[in-house]
């Protein structure tokens, strides 16, 4: 029990040298509450207890959830990430392993006509109206052209918005939906992709 202690002291002073670091670099003031400036800044917490629960409450207290792929044994639950889209109700960014050149250089919105869809654009709309360039892409699931209308329509509504999005709609051709977007990502050199989650069961999704 002493050197479970003894290593969670030391990932956690290892984790605020590094926030403290970042921020130093970047000139980011840490505050503990808000001041006039009206500019980013950042806060260092510190809870201890059950760390799902403490996460969760907090990720509801927030804006915008922010997570990275875990890489290696962190005391935290592997399903972390799926339990925070389930049970959160905010908006998650899953970071990359590495830094994009812009993280609103070209967006790919992923459309479905499902409210999980709508609730992500409606959480992105201040990343999407930064973007470059936005493309909307609905994988037709039918034979008829739904997924057409639906997207054509979406990128009109986004127009709006200042949002000038170019609708796509692509052909599963045999593959399964993931394979197409993560395709169509890579093709459109995506620095970000919009999507709901969880349309269908947990199992499945």
């Amino acid at each position: 029990l002493d050197q479970l202690d003894a290593d969670a002291q030391a990932r956690l002073m290892a984790a605020r040298a590094h926030v403290e670091q970042f921020c130093a670099r970047h000139r980011i003031p840490m505050l503990e509450r808000p001041d006039a400036s009206n500019g980013v800044s950042a806060c260092w917490s510190e809870e201890a207890g059950e760390s799902v629960p403490l996460i969760m409450r907090r990720a509801r207290h927030s804006d915008l959830v922010v997570v990275g792929r875990s890489r290696s044994r962190n005391q935290l639950p592997d399903d972390l990430l799926e339990r925070l889209l389930l049970k959160c109700g905010r908006p998650i960014m899953v970071a990359p392993a590495r830094a994009t050149q812009s993280p609103v250089g070209t967006a790919m919105v992923c459309w479905k006509e499902c409210a999980e869809a709508a609730h992500a654009i409606t959480a992105a709309m201040p990343l999407l109206r930064h973007a470059a360039q936005v493309f909307i892409v609905s994988v037709s699931e039918d034979s008829d052209n739904g997924a057409l209308a639906a997207v054509d329509s979406l990128a009109r509504h986004m127009a709006w918005h200042g949002i000038h999005a170019q609708p796509r709609c692509l052909a599963p051709n045999g593959r399964s939906v993931a394979s197409v977007l993560y395709g169509a990502a890579q093709d459109f050199r995506a620095d970000l992709v919009v999507m709901g989650a969880y349309s269908h069961s947990r199992i499945r999704e």
